[in-house]
C-alpha cells in the first residue's frame, strides 16, 4: 500500500464573516453569514456498449451563487432585493413590463481574517426566488439577497466569472 505524506498547518484554518461590496458600495452589516455556492456542471459521454457507465466527462460550466444576509434596513439594500423595481429616488415602485436587463455589478467578498478575497466580476442581485421579510417582535430583520455570477465576456477566456485571491480592482 502506498504511503502518502501527512501535512497539517493550523494557520490555514479560517473563521469569521466578510465585508461585502456590490458595484463598489459596501452593503453594511450582515447577520447569519454569507454563503458561496459553486456548482460544477458536467456532461457525461456514454455509449450503448457500456450502458450508463460514462466513458468521459466534459466540463459544462459553473454556476456561482452568493447569498448575503443583509441586516441594515437601508434604501440601497432594498433596491438590491428587487431587480424589477423602479427607483424613484426616495421610494421604489413595482409593476413594469418584463424583458429589461437586471442591473449588474462586481461583487467582492473580503474576509475580515485576511484570507483570500472572492471577486465575482459580474453579478446580478436577487435573481429568482422569493424575497421574505419578517416583521416580528422576537427577531431582527434580515434580508437574504442571492447574487448570481454572470460571465463577463470582455475578460480573457478562463478568467470571465470569478477569482479567489489575487484581487484586482481593474
Amino acid at each position: 500500500m502506498p504511503q502518502y505524506p501527512l501535512s497539517f498547518d493550523s494557520d490555514n484554518i479560517s473563521i469569521g464573516p466578510c465585508y461585502v461590496y456590490f458595484a463598489g458600495v459596501h452593503v453594511g452589516h450582515t447577520f447569519g453569514g454569507v454563503t458561496v455556492s459553486i456548482t460544477q456542471n458536467t456532461y457525461e459521454l456514454k455509449s450503448d456498449q457500456y450502458g450508463e457507465t460514462p466513458l468521459r466527462v466534459l466540463d459544462a460550466g459553473l454556476v456561482m451563487e452568493v447569498t448575503v444576509n443583509m441586516t441594515e434596513s437601508t434604501f440601497a439594500n432594498l433596491k438590491l432585493l428587487f431587480a424589477s423595481a423602479t427607483d424613484e429616488t426616495t421610494y421604489l415602485t413595482f409593476g413594469k413590463p418584463v424583458g429589461e436587463l437586471v442591473t449588474t455589478g462586481e461583487l467582492v467578498l473580503e474576509p475580515i481574517d485576511g484570507s483570500e478575497i472572492y471577486q465575482i466580476y459580474n453579478a446580478a442581485p436577487n435573481v429568482g426566488g422569493a424575497v421574505e421579510i419578517a416583521f416580528t417582535t422576537d427577531n431582527q430583520r434580515v434580508y437574504a439577497c442571492r447574487f448570481m455570477g454572470l460571465i463577463d465576456d470582455a475578460r480573457v477566456s478562463g478568467d470571465q466569472l470569478f477569482r479567489i485571491g489575487g484581487f484586482s480592482s481593474a
